[in-house]
């Protein structure tokens, strides 16, 4: 009964809206709901796809850090081609909200990106493996729970043979006007580092991101120097760390519905940022 009053909500809650969602708070409404969808993989259509014999024709896209790594966006967005979502050892046909993500029922970047890939035929398959949880400081990714999540998705794929292609990490503006820059990069060279561990040894890349406008009057129009000098001196210090979308570039009302999270407009032109991150990544590989 619990649950089928809980779908129940879920659906007028989708007829409501339509392909826009609100971003429910995440200890309440969000984490019922999203808890029994990933738990019973309920609305999600599987599909047979063998990520650790994939070929250079397939993407395997490990992405994570904070909110907008994550499902914080009001848009929705549909696949017009068949993305892959890979969550727990099994395979699903991606649809947003992504299964691994923690802390809301919007949608990502990843499902459009990866349309974007295929589209520019960079590629035939993606599959995403989204772990992004929303409110998250790097701390919590270097020695937190956030931290266990990620250890604990390594040893999956370590397991299951899956190596990730490209890497991505997003995350910064939890931090904004908190931390130092030393700091900072200390504990993103040590998230990097427990990546390789695991002997996950595909590009990292990493974004510039530490937008907080609600930290504006600290640091001026929202953006932390600290964090992006800590993210700039990692990718050029770092092997095999390469520039990922600089995302402090997209900071207009029309980008971030809420000032924070990105909206429709804003996920294409962070996905477009993405795209080239991917390109210029491409190039300055084959140059080395």
């Amino acid at each position: 009964m619990a649950l089928a009053a809980l779908l129940l909500l879920l659906s007028i809650t989708t007829a409501t809206f339509g392909k826009y969602i609100h971003r429910y708070h995440r200890k309440s409404f969000s984490n019922s709901v999203k808890s029994l969808v990933t738990a019973n993989k309920l609305l999600r259509e599987k599909i047979d796809f063998d990520v650790s014999s994939s070929d250079d024709s397939t993407f395997v896209i490990l992405a994570f850090g904070q909110s907008n790594s994550a499902n914080s966006s009001n848009f929705l967005y549909e696949s017009h081609n068949t993305i892959i979502n890979y969550y727990k050892g099994n395979t699903f046909i991606a649809k947003e909200p992504l299964l691994g993500m923690k802390g809301g029922l919007g949608g990502s970047v990843w499902t459009i990106f990866a349309d974007k890939l295929i589209d520019n035929r960079m590629c035939r398959n993606v599959v995403v493996i989204p772990i992004g949880i929303s409110g998250t400081n790097i701390n919590c990714w270097s020695s937190g729970r956030c931290n266990t999540d990620l250890v604990e998705t390594l040893g999956l794929l370590r397991q299951k043979n899956i190596k990730a292609t490209h890497i991505f990490w997003h995350q910064g503006e939890a931090d904004n006007s908190r931390i130092s820059k030393g700091n900072y990069k200390d504990r993103l060279v040590s998230i990097i580092n427990t990546v390789r561990e695991f002997g996950q040894d595909a590009p990292f890349y990493c974004s510039i991101a530490s937008y907080a406008p609600k930290r504006s009057a600290l640091t001026g129009l929202g953006i932390d120097a600290n964090i992006q000098q800590a993210q700039i001196e990692t990718i050029n210090e770092m092997p095999n760390v390469l520039a990922g979308p600089n995302t402090d570039k997209l900071i207009y009302a029309i980008d971030r519905f809420d000032g924070q999270h990105f909206s429709e407009i804003g996920l294409d032109r962070y996905s477009d940022l993405l795209m080239q991150s991917v390109i210029d990544g491409a190039e300055e590989i084959q140059q080395d």
